[in-house]
């Protein structure tokens, strides 16, 4: 048995365990809620849903706490992509930049071009936020908040997946986590002997962080039951959040998940697990087996790889994902610790 989510001695890197979410926060945050909040706080859910009466709103924060590189445009993209597998279209965003005391202007002013420029790509505007100079921290700390209006009905929750749907993998996973160790573990790579010209292969998959064009073409043709993105823990972190959310087992082939050769080389120097890492560019979906044809044709005319990974179980009160891989049988009963994070902690203490 697989039990993630350890805390570290004096604190915690990455996401709190989810035990500990729920007794700290998550409990006291549904103390007080309005009759027209359709999906509050919880596990697994990628988006706050609202009922405004014309529309459902989808709400999702993040914060960029574990990259140095492209803080901005890959903020706008982890946060718009909470909403966009809401079946939801992104559309406003706030943005929150702390930089670090002394910082110059030249570098905030590269992260909110970073940010405007990703925005306008996605088609959000930017209606919002605040900017300071922050005492205390080392690096520049970027939080967005993006909403958009969606269709009462064809709003779409983790926690909808249903035994006997299939499960399917949409973008190759790590590829955020990828892209964070060549730019702010570069060291790591040298080391392990990888030339410059990989490393920067390797970089340029944060132009892939992005999964709203995929996720909302998937949801608009009515082509699955329930959608979640990659993010902290990688795509067994986001398989046992749908388990959670859903109340189902589910059981993933290993083999079966897609992964880019300069991700699968780069962990492998580095003893690392892809699937453990955050993936940004990668979401997961349940979908009906009569749907898997179209779903499938839909992306790959969309010029993304997609791959049929497991199976949605029967229901449990306390649900597992089961990971097979190859002659061995993984169970999960929480998300596993990220490997970006284990890299920062591990950093951390060497410099301490």
């Amino acid at each position: 048995m697989v039990d993630g989510g350890e805390l570290y001695e004096g604190g915690w890197v990455g996401k709190l365990p989810q035990e500990t979410l729920e007794q700290v926060v998550l409990s006291k945050a549904r103390r007080f809620s309005w009759a027209s909040t359709l999906m509050g706080p919880a596990i697994g859910e990628d988006a706050a849903l609202i009922d405004l009466g014309n529309c459902v709103l989808a709400a999702h924060s993040d914060p960029i706490t574990e990259s140095r590189f492209r803080v901005g445009s890959l903020a706008v993209d982890v946060a718009s992509n909470d909403v966009a597998v809401r079946g939801v279209r992104p559309q406003w965003m706030i943005v929150d930049v702390l930089m670090p005391a002394g910082s110059l202007l030249s570098s905030l002013s590269a992260i909110i071009d970073d940010v405007v420029t990703e925005a306008q790509r996605l088609g959000i505007e930017l209606v919002g936020g605040h900017t300071e100079a922050t005492p205390g921290i080392s690096h520049p700390i970027v939080v967005v908040t993006v909403m958009g209006c969606g269709e009462r009905g064809h709003v779409i929750m983790t926690g909808a997946a249903s035994e006997g749907d299939l499960l399917l993998q949409v973008g190759p996973t790590a590829m955020e986590a990828t892209a964070i160790i060549a730019n702010d573990f570069r060291d790591l790579l040298v080391d392990a002997g990888l030339s410059e010209d990989y490393i920067a292969e390797a970089s340029r998959l944060i132009e892939r962080a992005s999964v709203a064009h995929y996720a909302l073409a998937l949801a608009e043709r009515g082509l699955v039951t329930s959608m979640h993105d990659v993010t902290e823990g990688g795509l067994i972190g986001a398989v046992y959040e749908l388990a959670r959310a859903s109340g189902h087992d589910v059981t993933v082939n290993a083999e079966a998940v897609i992964v880019e050769d300069v991700t699968k080389i780069i962990f492998s120097r580095l003893g690392a697990d892809p699937l453990k890492a955050m993936g940004s560019g990668s979401f997961i979906a349940a979908l009906r087996p009569n749907q898997k044809d179209e779903a499938l044709g839909l992306l790959k005319e969309l010029g993304v790889k997609a791959s049929v990974i497991g199976r949605v179980e029967g229901s449990s009160s306390k649900p597992r994902l089961k990971l097979l891989r190859g002659s061995s049988v993984e169970e999960y009963i929480s998300p596993p610790e990220d490997e970006v994070a284990r890299l920062w902690s591990a950093r951390a203490k060497s410099h301490g």
